[in-house]
């Protein structure tokens, strides 16, 4: 038969109590608070524990508390369905970037290198046709013909991967 608390035990658990609910209110629903609690000053009854040091018994409740809370979570836990699940607003599918990524470096690659260089450092690493010129050493109008024929054979390029992937 379970044993009573004595007056001054009870007391210090009574105290306790909203303090142990409050960390207990973190952890699970509200609606399991009151039962955690109830199972934890029980234990505490349970086993005797010392009052002679407050925080020492709060520590021992908390843990107690905090072991019934995990044991209910898992007994309450519900399998979800991803498809509730609302995905965040930057959660997408990146395929087929990706895609569209290996296809163009694909393409740069069968570039001659002169048209290569060139579309990359206009068109990906933004330099303007002087700033390129002046690194190559060549005219601006060659590269501006290189970044020309550089993208009508990556266009072309392309366009037949595409029809040749449907």
């Amino acid at each position: 038969m379970a044993r009573l608390p004595t007056e001054p035990h009870a007391r210090r658990l009574r105290e306790l109590t909203p303090v142990l609910k409050a960390r207990l209110a973190r952890l699970v629903p509200r609606v399991a608070v009151d039962d955690l609690v109830q199972d934890a000053l029980a234990a505490a009854v349970a086993h005797n524990v010392p009052l002679d040091e407050e925080e020492r018994l709060l520590g021992w409740l908390t843990v107690v508390a905090r072991r019934r809370a995990i044991d209910w979570l898992r007994r309450n836990r519900r399998p979800v369905d991803p498809r509730l699940v609302p995905l965040p607003e930057d959660a997408r599918d990146h395929a087929p970037h990706v895609v569209d990524r290996i296809v163009l470096e694909a393409a740069l690659a069968l570039l001659p290198e002169a048209h290569r260089r060139v579309v990359v450092d206009v068109c990906v690493r933004g330099q303007t046709t002087a700033e390129v010129a002046d690194a190559l050493g060549v005219p601006v109008g060659t590269v501006r013909s290189r970044l020309h024929y550089g993208l009508a054979t990556l266009r072309s390029l392309i366009d037949a991967d595409h029809a040749t992937s449907r």
